[in-house]
């Protein structure tokens, strides 16, 4: 029968002499059990056990402070790593001032090793919100990560490189570091020869969007975003544009649906790569007769070097003629390219505008002149041909005074200066 010794009556005090001990022997293996609240009053308090368990879901440390925060400071959990090796404390720490977000305070937590500041070890943070990160002086790093930036993007030997599906992004949520962030630079500038050549409101550019497909990359398995890349160098188009596609050739597979008309761009992979919203549901891409079919951009301008000086576009240079300021020369042809406006041959100072050949002029009406007679110029003399008059020789002039009349051949002259 267990022991019970009640004092009904009062309170019951155990005391011994001044700093002695009382020992509550239970065993090694016993139990004591305080029914009501436990409430020491000594300096310190040592717990020696091998397992600790609390009920209580919050732990208050510095209780009783009486000033506006930690009066000493800093208050946390040190933990004893044993001989030789500094403790290890969880601190809050008052002097720590921040300011994130829009928010700011005073005190924070903070991991340390004696004195030194430890990293938190964890595989997430959930910042429920916008997530903040004040550096100071110093940067955000993945030091010793091996080839981070190979989990940014897709390499081959160290180098950037399409993955068969056409893509680099690895994850788009992943933040890339700086080697990443070069590296794709470096792989533009290596793939993405610039269209243009300029300063300021000068260029030289070339529009070409008209392209013979290289290869069908790939489809994915609803039949949607075809891969496609091009020859003839980059394609230049972007995603803002639709697509014109004819002459594929897959042996009757669903690949032949790519032809058509106004298809969308979904992604412009690199200069030569594209990734396209058209349903080939069941396509084989081995089924691509290779180098047939061709794509343009729907409404297609013809190829071109485009030459524009201060704004001003002066010159094109196709691939059978060439425009500039007004006038155009194709093969041995010289015109103006605006109707009605006149092709001038000047020489400037006493030198005179020679032909070192055959003059032809040709009969009126002209290419898209509606005139027979030229109407008559504001100084000097215009010469044309038309169908011989009784002067014979069909070369005609209207002067100034528009007066009209034909050059007459030199029989013609004998004979007109013996009758008149």
């Amino acid at each position: 029968m267990p022991k019970v010794l009640k004092a009904y009556d009062s309170d019951y005090i155990i005391a011994v002499r001044e700093n002695g001990e009382i020992t509550l022997d239970v065993g090694s293996e016993g139990t004591v059990f305080v029914t009501g609240n436990l409430n020491i009053r000594g300096d310190s308090t040592a717990i020696n056990t091998t397992d600790l368990e609390i009920e209580d879901n919050t732990i208050v440390l510095n209780k009783g402070e009486d000033g506006p925060g930690v009066s000493v400071g800093t208050a946390g959990i040190e933990i004893d790593r044993g001989f030789g090796v500094p403790n290890a404390r969880w601190i809050f720490d008052e002097q720590i001032t921040w300011t994130l977000g829009g928010l700011s305070g005073q005190g924070t937590f903070y991991a340390e090793e004696g004195s030194q500041k430890l990293p938190i070890n964890t595989p997430g943070i959930v910042a429920q919100g916008n997530f903040y990160v004040d550096t100071g002086n110093g940067v955000i790093s993945v030091t010793n990560t091996p080839d981070y930036e190979e989990k940014i993007f897709n390499y081959n030997n160290g180098v950037i490189e399409p993955s068969p599906s056409g893509t680099f992004v690895i994850d788009d949520d992943t933040i890339p570091n700086t080697k990443a962030v070069k590296d794709y630079i470096d792989y533009s500038f290596a793939n993405t020869p610039q269209a243009f050549i300029g300063q300021g409101d000068t260029e030289i550019l070339a529009i070409d969007e008209f392209h013979p497909l290289l290869d069908i990359i790939s489809v994915n398995v609803d039949g949607n975003n075809t891969t496609v890349i091009q020859t003839q160098g980059p394609h230049g188009f972007t995603e803002s544009d639709l697509l014109n596609i004819q002459g594929v050739l897959a042996n009757g597979d669903p690949l032949e649906n790519l032809n058509g008309t106004n298809i969308d761009i979904v992604e412009v992979i690199n200069a030569f790569t594209i990734r396209l919203d058209r349903s080939v549901v069941g396509a084989d891409v081995n089924q691509y007769v290779a180098n047939s079919g061709t794509i343009s951009k729907a409404g297609f301008q013809e190829s071109r070097i485009r030459f524009t000086v201060e704004d001003t576009e002066i010159a094109n240079f196709y691939n059978n003629r060439f425009n500039i300021d007004g006038i155009e020369i194709k093969n041995t042809e010289i015109s103006t390219t605006e109707s009605n406006s006149d092709l001038v041959l000047k020489s400037s100072g006493i030198g005179s505008v020679k032909i070192d050949d055959i003059l032809e002029i040709t009969a009126a009406p002209y290419d898209d002149d509606l005139l027979n007679i030229p109407v008559s110029p504001q100084q000097g003399i215009k010469l044309y041909s038309t169908n011989p008059g009784p002067g014979t020789t069909g070369l005609y002039y209207v002067n100034s005074n528009n007066r009209n009349d034909e050059l007459v051949s030199k029989n013609r002259s004998l004979l007109f200066s013996m009758l008149f």
